[in-house]
C-alpha cells in the first residue's frame, strides 16, 4: 500500500508541479507547499511537520492578502440570509459573490487561525497536534467548493494554488497519522 502511495504522489508531483508554477507569481508559498504536498519522501518528523504548517501558514495568509472582502454590510446581509428556512433565499445567498466572499476569506481565515495554534508551543501534545491536523485537513475537505467560490469572483483557481488542496489536505492526514507514530 506505501509503495502505491508513494507512486500515487510522484505522479501527482509530475503532473501537478509545471501546471502550477503560475501559482507561485501570485503566492510565493505556493510552490514549496504544492512540493512539500505531493513528493513521496515528505519529512513528516515533527521538525518536517513544523515547517509544512509554517508553509501553509504563509500560504493562506497570502491568500488572504488576495480576497476581495465583503463590506460590513455585505456581512450583515450574508448572516442574515444564512439563518432563514426559505430556500428561495438560501439559492440567492449561495449563488452570490458575497457568499463567496465570505466563505473563502472564512476557510482562509480558520487556516490561519490553526496554523498559529500548531505553530506556537514546541512541546504539543500529540493528541493536540493531531486533532489541529485534523481539522485543517476538514478545512480544506471542499476544495471544488474553494474553486467554484473563487469562480464566482472571476479569480482564477490555479493562479491560487487552489486546485492542489486536495493534496495538501492529504499530506495534512499523513502528517496527524505520523504525529500519532510520534515520529
Amino acid at each position: 500500500m506505501d509503495r502505491h502511495f508513494h507512486t500515487l504522489l510522484l505522479f501527482l508531483a509530475l503532473v501537478w508541479l509545471p501546471s502550477n508554477a503560475v501559482a507561485q507569481d501570485q503566492i510565493p508559498a505556493a510552490r514549496e507547499l504544492i512540493t512539500i504536498a505531493v513528493r513521496p519522501d515528505t519529512d513528516y518528523t515533527k521538525t518536517g511537520r513544523a515547517k509544512f504548517v509554517r508553509l501553509l501558514s504563509v500560504y493562506c495568509r497570502e491568500v488572504l492578502k488576495l480576497l476581495p472582502t465583503n463590506t460590513q454590510t455585505e456581512d450583515a446581509w450574508v448572516a442574515s440570509e444564512g439563518h432563514t428556512t426559505d430556500m428561495a433565499k438560501i439559492r440567492r445567498l449561495v449563488a452570490s459573490r458575497e457568499y463567496s466572499r465570505s466563505q473563502l476569506t472564512e476557510i482562509f481565515l480558520k487556516c490561519e487561525q490553526i496554523t498559529d495554534k500548531l505553530i506556537k508551543p514546541d512541546a504539543l501534545m500529540v493528541e493536540y497536534e493531531v486533532a489541529n491536523l485534523v481539522s485543517l485537513a476538514i478545512n480544506f475537505n471542499s476544495d471544488s467548493d474553494i474553486a467554484l467560490y473563487a469562480s464566482k469572483l472571476e479569480m482564477n483557481s490555479k493562479e491560487l494554488g487552489f486546485d492542489f488542496l486536495g493534496s495538501v489536505r492529504w499530506a495534512l492526514l499523513v502528517a496527524s497519522l505520523r504525529t500519532l507514530e510520534k515520529q
